[in-house]
């Protein structure tokens, strides 16, 4: 099997996140089942069915394989790596989100006055669309409640541009706008009910170890622990009895919700990322299995080979003992080496006739 055939076989191993519009209820259940899926591609069965393994398990054994293999997948891991990051910080940021809400929803059960409480609502006309985090329907007023979990600083001005501080500012958003246009709907379906209620806006923030500054006055900021009072002390006419309220709950509550959101990371490009390096990390260890199976030859471990010496025919003792005399230094050169060549002959040619 080729590196390519071994990597769209992995890319049909995976089906979450598969879609490019998701509702809010559904996001974090297939970037979740995403994650499962990498995670049993990655390690066996029985270690995946052990459960308690997150994605940057799967980064991480991953990083000890291409050590492993000299490196040899370093540019598709990087790659890889990168969209973790990405995909695990979206992934915070709903869980943030859910958790602010719940918080959040937690504390408006526990308000001393009547009231009635929507989630999530959805409202749109021809030219805009939005959703509410929350909707709280008083005999005194409506409030819109936009919940924040954040553990940054934040500054809005003037304008309501919402910023995250820390050592510069971050821009985040134009939460003045939204704010604008959450109210302009919300105002509009009352009309066409016949209701003329006071609407008020508070942007609420779930952590209270956050500093909050605010310099627009279109909305109000508050943190969880003063909401209720927000609420509860509100002065004015009550305009809303008890069956408004129930009709307007019903209204509002029959408004079913359609916005599809896109996952905030590149989930084919991670997939796909993915795939390429598990396939060539896989590769590179069957190259190695088959390269360990070979015959292992020992280099310290040398063939018999006779002395070179002993199977050399002995030379006749005379013709050492007239070699050394030939190579003495007193007889080599001038006369003496001549002398000495010619007794060398003649000590062979008696050998010979022996």
């Amino acid at each position: 099997m080729t590196a390519e055939m071994r990597m769209n076989e992995i890319l049909n191993n995976m089906h979450y996140c598969s879609k490019d519009l998701y509702r809010r209820d559904e996001m974090l259940f297939e970037m979740n089942g995403l994650e499962k899926e990498m995670i049993n591609l990655t390690f066996n069965r029985e270690h995946a069915d052990q459960g308690g393994l997150w994605i940057r398990d799967v980064e991480d054994h991953l990083t000890r394989l291409n050590e492993e293999n000299g490196g040899i997948a370093s540019e598709e891991l990087e790659q890889f790596v990168t969209d973790c990051i990405d995909f695990t910080n979206f992934r915070k940021g709903i869980i943030s989100g859910y958790k602010g809400e719940e918080m959040t929803f937690n504390k408006l059960s526990e308000l001393k006055i009547e009231n009635r409480v929507l989630r999530n609502v959805e409202l749109s006309d021809e030219s805009a669309k939005t959703e509410l985090d929350a909707v709280v329907l008083t005999p005194k007023a409506v409030w819109i409640v936009e919940i924040k979990n954040t553990k940054k600083d934040i500054f809005i001005d003037e304008h309501g541009q919402y910023y995250r501080t820390g050592e510069y500012l971050r821009w985040d958003s134009d939460i003045g706008y939204k704010m604008r246009m959450k109210s302009e709907l919300l105002a509009k379906l009352l009309h066409n009910e016949g209701y003329d209620v006071p609407i008020k806006c508070v942007v609420l923030f779930s952590n209270n170890r956050i500093e909050v500054q605010n310099k627009c006055k279109q909305f109000t900021t508050c943190f969880l622990s003063q909401l209720n009072y927000l609420i509860e002390e509100n002065m004015g006419e009550a305009v809303l009895k008890t069956t408004d309220m129930n009709e307007l709950a019903a209204k509002i509550g029959s408004i079913v919700g359609t916005d599809t959101f896109p996952i905030k990371t590149d989930v084919k490009k991670m997939k796909r990322d993915y795939a390429t390096l598990m396939a060539k990390l896989e590769m590179a260890n069957e190259l190695a299995t088959t390269t360990d199976d070979e015959p292992v030859v020992d280099d310290d471990i040398q063939p018999e080979v006779p002395d070179m010496k002993e199977a050399k025919s002995k030379r006749h003792p005379v013709l050492e003992w007239v070699g050394r005399i030939a190579r003495n230094p007193y007889v080599r050169g001038g006369a003496g080496s001549i002398a000495a060549a010619g007794l060398i002959m003649l000590v062979k040619t008696a050998i010979k006739r022996l």
